[in-house]
């Protein structure tokens, strides 16, 4: 006759056997917070980054003659994503607003300089679209800043031939 003692199946197998059965019931899930989370650190430095491109018909104000492959300094003014392109001399000193500002007539000056100093909605432009172009632009970062107050936000393009591509100086 065979007797089973205590010692073939002790109290501290038992319970060790339980809580190995918990450990496992919570290993997928921490495993999948684990993974999602770095899943959205790499998307939001992805997006910072500007490996995302982001392309949209952009109203687009450019300042004299601008050849293909050249660069200019540019400021997009939200929430109306018109993107302002002036020289390049004048970038370092004013803007690309303050120069489109400058070089309205004397009749759209009172407009523009109101449009532009409200950051106001879309209406406000619409007497002011003579002096745009239509161009698809690839944006390369984000659009919203940390900086939340900022209206105007500093831009570097490239001129392509029927199109830009700007990257976010900040």
């Amino acid at each position: 006759m065979v007797l089973i003692s205590d010692s073939d199946n002790p109290p501290a197998a038992s319970e060790r056997s339980a809580a190995n059965k918990v450990l496992d019931s919570l290993f997928i899930p921490v495993q999948l917070c684990i993974v999602g989370l770095l899943l959205v650190g790499i998307y939001i430095g992805v997006i910072q980054g500007g490996w995302i491109p982001h392309r949209l018909d952009t109203f687009v104000w450019i300042q004299g003659d601008w050849q293909v492959g050249e660069y200019r300094s540019c400021q997009l003014l939200m929430p109306t994503s018109r993107l302002f392109c002036g020289s390049w001399e004048g970038a370092r000193s004013r803007g690309g607003l303050s120069e489109f500002i400058s070089q309205v007539s004397n009749d759209d000056f009172p407009v523009a300089f109101n449009a532009a100093m409200t950051s106001s909605a879309e209406s406000e432009w619409t007497s002011l679209g003579k002096y745009f172009h239509v161009l698809r632009v690839t944006f390369r970062g984000r659009f919203q800043r940390s900086d939340r107050d900022r209206v105007v936000s500093p831009w570097l393009c490239q001129r392509n031939i029927d199109s830009l591509t700007c990257k976010a100086l900040n």
